[in-house]
């Protein structure tokens, strides 16, 4: 069940789940755009969901079967999960909050010039992270294969070395030898895993 609340009920929402006091500093600021907000009651299953102008809120664990992705048709997008996100990629360019686990299969992509973040209460765990200028952070431990980061992916032991240069990357993803948003994108959408040049 879905169901729009004020920011009153929203913030309300979000104190009694535990989430960090910046999580409603930012769901303020975002209120500020337009957007309704939205808040799924219960746990949520979905093949793929894309993020918009809307605020949504997940009360539960949300598990999408294949790509997460915000800022839909939005320069900015916030997605708040009380409780564990799961999923195959997540193409990530706005804010989200989980105060649980981070599981993505595949891909984590960051991509925001530096503006926003992906934070996690618990653990994030993904096979490749590529921070194309985002921050990624975790209260817990992130687990991933390889990594390529140009800004800032941080856990409880601080910041993670990158295992990933330009260099190493699979040329579909570069444009004049640097890494190119949209090609990454189309790569990702067109179920590209390999992210290191072999």
């Amino acid at each position: 069940m879905v169901r729009e609340y004020d920011l009153d009920q929203a913030a309300e929402l979000i104190r009694s789940a535990g989430a960090a006091e910046d999580v409603i500093g930012e769901l303020d600021a975002f209120d500020e755009t337009g957007g309704s907000i939205f808040v799924y009651e219960n746990n949520v299953q979905l093949p793929e969901l894309k993020v918009g102008a809307d605020i949504i809120i997940v009360k539960g664990d949300l598990d999408i079967g294949g790509t997460l992705e915000d800022c839909e048709k939005v320069d900015s997008s916030l997605l708040i999960v009380l409780g564990n996100l799961s999923c195959r990629n997540l193409i990530n360019m706005g804010s989200m909050h989980v105060t649980g686990n981070v599981n993505v299969e595949q891909t984590i992509l960051g991509d925001s010039l530096c503006d926003y973040s992906l934070s996690a209460g618990g653990n994030i765990s993904a096979r490749t992270i590529l921070d194309n200028g985002h921050h990624i952070v975790a209260r817990g431990r992130i687990h991933v294969q390889d990594l390529y980061s140009f800004h800032s992916v941080e856990d409880e032991n601080g910041r993670l070395e990158p295992n990933l240069d330009r260099e190493d990357l699979v040329p579909q993803l570069l444009r004049d030898g640097n890494p190119d948003l949209p090609r990454i994108i189309h790569y990702i959408a067109g179920g590209g895993t390999q992210f290191r040049r072999v």
